[in-house]
């Protein structure tokens, strides 16, 4: 190949693999849009099951869910172990 005809086609060989990378970009930002879409309608399901019904115009908070599924899980395991205990 000429020195011409490569200093013609290098730049739009650089544009191309720029376009490509912005168009892998939008997909993997897409991908993480979704996910985090998952992850919050979960935390949302999770929040409903152990905190009830959001305030009106609003939403839980989901920083204290860990504790208070370990909260509950203890609870379930010692309900196990003494069946009779008052509830």
């Amino acid at each position: 190949m000429s020195d011409a005809l490569t200093d013609v086609l290098a730049p739009k060989l650089r544009e191309h693999e720029r376009v490509r990378e912005c168009d892998e970009l939008r997909e993997l930002n897409n991908d993480l849009l979704r996910t985090n879409d998952q992850l919050s309608a979960l935390l949302d399901s999770v929040a409903l099951a152990l905190k009830g019904k959001p305030p009106a115009h609003g939403m839980h908070s989901w920083n204290d869910l860990p504790e208070l599924a370990r909260a509950l899980v203890d609870s379930l395991l010692l309900q196990r172990i003494r069946p009779d205990s008052p509830r």
